[in-house]
Formats: C-alpha cells, structure tokens, sequence
C-alpha cells in the first residue's frame, strides 16, 4: 500500500499479513504512517496505490461499514463512544451491527426486537465482565474515567465477534494492573483464533504479547521480526529510540 497527503507520503510501498491466531504490532515515532495503515484497512482512506484483501475479498472501495460486517474490528487512538448512553448500550450497539433487528428499529422498540435485545444483554453483560466493567454497566459512558472508556471501546468492538481485530494504543490511559489484564485477554482472543494489528508505543506491551512486530520510519518498513530481533536491530534503535536500547 501507498499513500500520500500532498507532498508527504505517509505509507510507502508497505507490504505484510497477519494470520489467524497471531499478534503483529506496528511501531514507529508520530508520524510513521501507523494509524494511516488502519485506515486503508477499514476503509476510511483509499490506498493511491496496492491493494488490501480480506480472506481473499479485495476491501478497496469498500464502505468502512462493509468491511466491519465482513468481520474486522477497530479501535481508535481518539476514543470514539456513544457518550450519551450508557455502558452496556455501547456494547449492545456492536451486536446489532450482526443482528437481525438493526440498532434504530431496537431502539425504537420495533416489535420482535426484544427477544434479541435480551439476548444482547447477556452477552454485553459477559464481555463487560471480562474487561472488569460490569459494575459500570447501567453508567453513562461520558462518566467512566479515560482508562475504563479504553476498555469499554474494545469490548464493543469485541461485540460483534470480528475475525481481524485493530488496536490503535489500546494500553494508553490504562494502570499497570489494567495494562497487564489486557495483555492477557489478547492473547485469550489469539488463543481463540482471532488475528490481531496492534499500534502501541508501549515497548513492555509489545515486546510481551506480539509474535511479530513491524517498524516504519516515515512511511517506510524498516524492520520485521520477532520482538527479540526488532528489539536488537540497530535500524530500530536509531530510528524508533534515538540510539537507545528498547527497554524490556
């Protein structure tokens, strides 16, 4: 993939995969074209040049929405939630995305949706559970602290089950305690077969759940290996680090 703004080419010629029940983190400093990569992704740019595939599906041209439903998830490095509902609502809306019902008729009460909004909840009510906000559950999403909308944003992108999942900072606000229960329900969802694109400036985070971690430098791929081998790769240390060792 290519992709430039004017002048400045942010992705430049970048190529890679991920496969199911793997862990590929993207680093870089700002700037590096990271968060440009998710959105060619999820469609919400459009490559200049090369393609993105999907399970052989080609997502170029796609609506963000289509790629969604064919079973990618995203969260954002600007947190993006429903501030004016509440808790479990948030993640109740990443179920209807796959729902018979759709999020407008349930909330309009249209008839037949209660059975399924029922069966929303349970799940909402599980996944909340698993990411330690289930006592927040009937709060409003505006009035959770930084951190726990950090959480609260991956359950609901966890609501509708996506099969490539895109973590934009995902330890960013979060509490040592809080970072090390994440790291340890991503690999859960690896486990599970899920794949996963992680961007984290985070190095302990990285070096600790990644299987594999590309480098980009101004749009570049400058490394690619296993966190041991980026970690000790002299390009990385003085493009990422400015000469100094990746801590650990």
């Amino acid at each position: 993939m290519t992709k430039s703004f004017g002048g400045l080419t942010a992705v430049k010629a970048l190529s890679f995969d991920v496969g199911p029940g793997e862990i590929v983190a993207l680093i870089g400093p700002n700037g590096a074209g990271k968060t440009t990569v998710f959105n060619m992704i999820t469609g919400v740019l459009e490559p200049d040049s090369g393609r993105v595939e999907f399970k052989g599906v080609r997502l170029n041209g796609l609506r963000p929405d289509r790629i969604a439903a064919l079973g990618i998830g995203r969260t954002f490095q600007n947190l993006e939630l429903f501030n004016t509902i509440t808790v479990i609502e948030n993640v109740m809306a990443g179920f209807y995305l796959k729902g018979r019902t759709g999020f407008l008729k349930a909330l309009l009460r249209w008839p037949g949706s209660r059975r399924e909004e029922k069966e929303f909840r349970m799940k909402a009510e599980a996944l909340l559970a698993r990411v330690g906000l289930l006592e927040q559950a009937d709060e409003m999403a505006a009035n959770l602290p930084f951190g726990s909308q950090r959480l609260l944003e991956i359950a609901r992108c966890l609501a509708f089950e996506p099969e490539l999942i895109l973590l934009d900072e995902p330890v960013a606000g979060l509490n040592a305690g809080e970072s090390r229960e994440l790291v340890e329900f991503l690999r859960e969802l690896r486990d599970q077969g899920r794949a996963l694109i992680l961007v984290e400036h985070d190095m302990n985070t990285v070096m600790d759940v990644a299987d594999r971690v590309l480098v980009l430098d101004f749009g570049y791929k400058i490394a690619e290996g296993t966190p041991a081998e980026v970690q000790s790769n002299p390009a990385v240390i003085e493009a990422y680090l400015g000469g100094e060792d990746v801590a650990c």
